[in-house]
């Protein structure tokens, strides 16, 4: 949960970054984040202490991941990526740089240069396949 939220303040698409990157922060290092040993000591750390670079609780990452990361947990939502797609953005941009993926995108390219033609016959196939008397297409 986003310190905006837990605090009472309005809550918008950057809480929900927040809290995704909490969630990602997590899964990534295998770690709580903020975790105390009460839920009230732990909500006063989501609001007062900054989160620890990523890089700092899982090595073996590197430092690629850290400014993502540092921006969406960022305690001030003007600090933080306004949107989801900027973080995924950002995020595909940082695992391609340390690991090699692919961002969607490239993805996306790729399949259509190497089987596009043959997805789209097979669209079109499924399309007449479905199509009723009337000429409406059926839902398959």
């Amino acid at each position: 949960m986003a310190p905006e939220h837990l605090m009472g303040y309005a809550c918008d698409a950057r809480s929900d970054v927040h809290a995704l990157a909490a969630v990602g922060w997590e899964l990534l290092t295998g770690r709580s984040l903020f975790k105390a040993s009460t839920d009230t000591a732990t909500m006063q750390r989501v609001v007062r202490l900054p989160a620890p670079r990523i890089s700092a609780a899982a090595p073996g990452l590197g430092t690629d991941f850290d400014a993502v990361f540092a921006s969406a947990l960022a305690k001030s939502p003007t600090q933080r990526m306004a949107t989801m797609a900027t973080f995924a953005n950002e995020l595909a941009a940082a695992a391609a740089v340390k690991l090699g993926v692919a961002s969607p995108a490239q993805v996306g390219i790729t399949v259509d240069e190497r089987v596009g033609d043959t997805l789209w016959d097979r669209r079109l196939q499924l399309q007449g396949a479905s199509m009723s008397s009337s000429g409406v297409f059926l839902r398959p």
